[in-house]
């Protein structure tokens, strides 16, 4: 517990750090809006006793323009305070959701293939706006609702006997907050849980539509949607249920307490041993002691909710890149495109994917990689960007470690074209020019016609139509060729592309084809790719099995090997071809 309120304290002054004069107006405007508030029951009080009681008719214009001015001081403090505090929370929580954000954008590349991005999305927006409504409550609600405490002072001086009573009723009260507060927690865990789950689950739904659809699984989804949602919903009606319950059950005891001060407070003004406007303001001072007696017990109860929140996002906020950058590193303009891989070998927790790779990519070349899936053909690509570091081995750009190269020099030297990461929602312009800083149309222009983009201009907003989510729908050979320009545009000295000419018809692979063929004068090209057309054209060939490579050469020299891997692979794709 302490280590938690230690790293609660440490993130709260990280993030308000900065708002100091805001944070300080909004108190002191937020402390004069309480002191207001608590003149309530003595303003009643003097009302009843000394002006009505008295019959002091003259007094009582005076009075309430007195009272007026009280109500607008109130309502002006109020706004003002509001206004300065949730900026400062409002500002700091962004800063908060930013920094997430940000270590989130450098964490492990299988850190995004192991949660889903529901969840991630859920902790970066639910989990943060739990925090910053924490900071509030613990700055500013907590130390104002200790002023209100000083209420039951007066109510002691005022009448002790009466004042006891009441305190036992307060008691009474905290006590059936504390029962009902750990089953409410219970289910406020449960239904996050399950909201996180649900949210998890419909984000990953639409990602894969169309294989569900293909396997016509869509009732199947459905009734596991509908179990998901029916099982949020009982939590939720019981936490409701729960919630209403032990509202009921305070209300009925601030009944019994106000039946209690009207009996007990009744009898002794009748009496003549009490004033009735100090009845009155005995009832108005109750009201208000028992609402910082809820929030802070509330408060304290409710920082196991804050704890696990707390908990899910300094886990993220902790998250280290897998590659880090040297500080001996430095930035390079490379000038060839040779790349050298010297004995690497690479795995994912404890299973190697790549055993002893030894490539020399020469300069200028369109070097191609073949293999089953899951021989590591993308991962030695992701290598090559430093998406990971090798177990063992080195790899050499322009005979120089790309360990002691800046990772942004690198990247803008090697680009990276995955499969199936081809276009975000945006216009086709946005797109195209996505990673380049300076841009000039005719580059744009040029990119366009090497990608072989034909059906640009037949769209009604041309260059500015949105694609994706809230624009027009295109096909994966579309888009695979907007991203094609885009990496014609960014002119690296090293391109790796996955299946570039996959989805793609005969005529326009053929373009593609000669486009490559005029790009490799400026760049490596790094292919992997499966169809033969495509690997005609390139100059060497390796091929990979389980993690290692077994056979290199051009296309016809493995094919000359008549029990080569190649060469079983090349007859498979003949094959497919004729049956299609």
């Amino acid at each position: 517990m302490f280590n938690d309120i230690k790293k609660y304290c440490i993130i709260l002054v990280k993030y308000t750090k900065g708002e100091g004069p805001y944070l300080l107006i909004g108190v002191v405007l937020a402390i004069i809006t309480q002191i207001c508030t608590l003149t309530t029951p003595f303003l009643t009080r003097f009302l009843i006793d000394n002006i009505i009681g008295q019959k002091n008719y003259a007094f009582l214009s005076s009075f309430l323009f007195f009272c007026l001015a009280i109500l607008i001081i109130l309502f002006t403090t109020m706004l003002i305070g509001n206004y300065l505090l949730i900026r400062v929370f409002r500002n700091s929580g962004l800063k908060f959701r930013v920094d997430i954000f940000k270590n989130l954008q450098y964490a492990p590349i299988d850190f995004f293939e192991k949660n889903q991005s529901g969840e991630i999305t859920y902790r970066l927006l639910q989990d943060t706006t739990v925090i910053e409504n924490s900071w509030s409550n613990i700055l500013i609600t907590l130390p104002l609702q200790c002023i209100l405490l000083i209420s039951g002072v007066f109510m002691a001086l005022w009448n002790f006997n009466l004042a006891l009573f009441v305190f036992f009723i307060l008691t009474i009260q905290i006590i059936i907050i504390i029962k009902f507060r750990h089953p409410l927690l219970k289910y406020a865990y449960l239904s996050k849980a399950k909201d996180q789950e649900l949210t998890g689950y419909t984000t990953e739904h639409f990602q894969r539509i169309q294989l569900i659809r293909s396997l016509c699984t869509e009732k199947k989804e459905q009734s596991n949607f509908q179990n998901k949602l029916y099982d949020l919903v009982k939590i939720t009606i019981r936490a409701f249920m729960l919630q209403k319950f032990s509202n009921a059950t305070v209300n009925l005891v601030n009944n019994l307490w106000a039946f209690g001060i009207l009996w007990y407070g009744g009898s002794q003004v009748i009496a003549g041993e009490m004033t009735l406007g100090t009845m009155t303001a005995f009832l108005l001072l109750t009201n208000i002691l028992y609402q910082p007696i809820s929030t802070i017990t509330n408060l304290f109860l409710s920082f196991q909710d804050i704890r696990a929140s707390l908990s899910r996002l300094l886990e993220y906020l902790n998250l280290k890149p897998n590659v880090l950058e040297s500080p001996e590193a430095v930035d390079y303009v490379f000038k060839e495109g040779s790349v050298v891989l010297k004995n690497v070998s690479f795995g994912y927790n404890s299973r190697l994917v790549l055993r002893g790779i030894n490539l020399k990519i020469p300069a200028n070349k369109i070097f191609a990689l073949v293999g089953k899936s899951g021989a590591g053909k993308t991962t030695l690509c992701k290598l090559l960007v430093r998406f990971y570091d090798p177990n063992q081995g080195t790899i050499l750009l322009d005979g120089k470690n790309i360990k002691d190269i800046s990772l942004a020099s690198l990247r803008r030297s090697i680009l990276l074209m995955l499969q199936n990461n081809y276009v975000f929602p945006g216009t086709i312009w946005e797109n195209i020019t996505y990673g380049v800083e300076a841009v000039n149309k005719e580059d744009v222009y040029n990119a366009v016609k090497s990608a072989a983009i034909d059906f640009i201009n037949i769209l009604p907003n041309g260059y500015a139509t949105p694609i994706g989510p809230g624009g027009v729908n295109i096909s994966v050979g579309e888009a695979q060729r907007i991203a094609l320009a885009r990496a014609f545009l960014i002119k690296p000295k090293v391109l790796i592309l996955d299946e570039p000419t996959s989805f793609i018809d005969t005529d326009t692979e053929n373009k593609i084809k000669d486009t490559l063929l005029k790009l490799k004068e400026k760049c490596t090209i790094v292919l992997i790719a499966h169809r033969i057309s495509t690997l005609q054209i390139a100059d060497i060939i390796a091929v990979l099995n389980d993690g290692q490579v077994v056979e290199i050469g051009s296309h016809q020299e493995l094919l000359l090997n008549p029990d080569g891997i190649y060469k079983r692979i090349c007859d498979s794709m003949l094959k497919k071809g004729r049956q299609s």
